[in-house]
């Protein structure tokens, strides 16, 4: 069987995990993105995750790639890695936007916890300055071995900041999100069933994704 699996978002960065999980798992797949109302973290208008939101979304699995919008949205078996985060954290700086930020600052009374916005906002436009990057990593990464990083965004950055940090215990919540989707025994495979949606400039948004991926990405718009 091949499942309708939809992923959920913000943030253009996480077309990098939609692509990898669509080479990882046979299914129908489609991301939507509210780039519109970018970044959910200091928004107080966040329409996808309004209760019964996603019920007019259709899909048998829900993957949210933003914390900040995952915790507030009401959905049996959302897949968004945070349990598996959870329970694998153990001390360290954690890398995320605003209102998870504030989320796990209450969870954790002793982690480091960074609001990330800044790198967020580089990577949303592609504009991937290895200068600017490199010194907003070094600011935020600071001494500490374990570093978690709980943003779609930043798996764009995964392997820089593998090769660059290397003395370090780097997580990402991409990965975990990946972990999670291991354990339901989906069909290994690629999908050829893949759509995108955004709610923002279209012509704007695949753009900047042909320039990234060098390859001709088909982008349509939806209403929230």
């Amino acid at each position: 069987m091949r499942y309708r699996i939809a992923m959920i978002d913000d943030s253009l960065g996480s077309v990098d995990l939609f692509r990898l999980i669509t080479n990882s798992y046979s299914g129908h797949y489609k991301l939507f993105i509210d780039n519109r109302n970018f970044p959910y973290s200091i928004r107080t208008n966040r329409p996808l995750t309004e209760e019964g939101r996603l019920d007019k979304i259709p899909g048998d699995f829900y993957i949210c790639s933003n914390p900040s919008m995952a915790i507030n949205i009401k959905k049996p078996g959302l897949i968004d890695g945070l349990e598996r985060f959870y329970d694998d954290f153990k001390g360290g700086s954690i890398i995320t936007n605003k209102l998870f930020k504030s989320y796990l600052e209450n969870k954790f009374k002793n982690a480091r916890v960074i609001d990330g916005q800044l790198l967020d906002n580089q990577v949303q436009i592609f504009n991937i300055d290895r200068y600017i990057i490199s010194n907003i990593l070094n600011n935020y990464i600071g001494e500490g071995e374990n570093v978690y990083f709980l943003t779609s965004n930043s798996y764009v950055l995964k392997n820089y900041i593998l090769h660059r940090y290397k003395d370090k215990n780097i997580k990402f919540l991409g990965d975990y999100i990946l972990k999670d989707l291991e354990d339901l025994g989906l069909k290994k495979g690629s999908s050829d069933s893949l759509r995108y949606y955004v709610t923002g400039n279209r012509i704007g948004v695949y753009t900047a994704l042909e320039d990234y991926y060098k390859e001709s990405i088909k982008v349509k718009t939806f209403n929230v």
